[in-house]
């Protein structure tokens, strides 16, 4: 049963290749790739959970511009899904968590792009992920790739669970949207920015993010003595 995302992968969503071997009898076997997918198969409660989803609420043609940001973060998620080299679908998930949190201003914007999809998480579930794995990811991989740098291999376990947190993000962007009422982005990311529980993020990362978020957080400002959001 479909119960969240985590219950069809990707590759049960998507077609790929696969290798064709002919032994010298003329026979002819299919060799499935390595980590092939099974079948998916849908049943009526299954179809009610994805009917239900944000995404699937979502106008054909956007019609207001956070709509209009979930279908451009959608079409990233999708040809995320369809990229064969890791390091590409990370770079299209990334692609994607930027239209619907990122910032053009200069500055630090892997800890505030970071930073802000915790804050998303703690606003609609009450629960985040820690932001670190993010900031790495954006740091050490999305960065260096963009600007020619050497860079860490992405394995698929560290992909599967990046693809899984963005499609949540989308999710998490469109409930929130809802929750609130807006129909632009700016005022969206305005209420996360200014959430009264930020100070306690601050202070969580100060006591256990590590050096990745020195600098972000003294721009920041002290952490608060308050108790971190569970």
């Amino acid at each position: 049963m479909i119960e969240d995302e985590r219950s069809a992968t990707a590759l049960q969503l998507r077609f790929q290749l696969g290798r064709l071997a002919v032994p010298e009898e003329g026979v002819r076997v299919w060799t499935p790739p390595s980590g092939d997918a099974g079948t998916l198969t849908l049943r009526g409660e299954d179809l009610d959970v994805l009917q239900n989803h944000p995404v699937a609420q979502l106008s054909r043609e956007p019609s207001d511009d956070i709509e209009r940001k979930a279908d451009v973060a959608l079409r990233w998620i999708e040809r995320s899904t369809l990229a064969t080299e890791p390091l590409v679908s990370l770079l299209y998930l990334f692609f994607a968590l930027e239209a619907l949190l990122g910032d053009r201003s200069e500055g630090l914007k892997g800890p505030h792009l970071a930073f802000r999809r915790a804050m998303l998480g703690h606003m609609v579930t009450e629960q985040f992920e820690f932001p670190t794995r993010t900031l790495w990811l954006y740091s050490d991989v999305r960065s260096h790739a963009v600007h020619g740098a050497s860079m860490p291999e992405v394995d698929q376990t560290t992909l599967r669970g990046f693809a899984f947190d963005v499609r949540l993000a989308l999710r998490e962007y469109l409930t929130l949207a809802r929750t609130l009422g807006v129909t632009k982005r700016s005022k969206l990311l305005a209420a996360i920015d200014n959430h009264p529980d930020r100070a306690e993020l601050i202070d969580l990362l100060e006591r256990f993010g590590g050096d990745r978020w020195s600098d972000y957080l003294a721009k920041e400002g002290p952490p608060t003595d308050t108790t971190a959001p569970g």
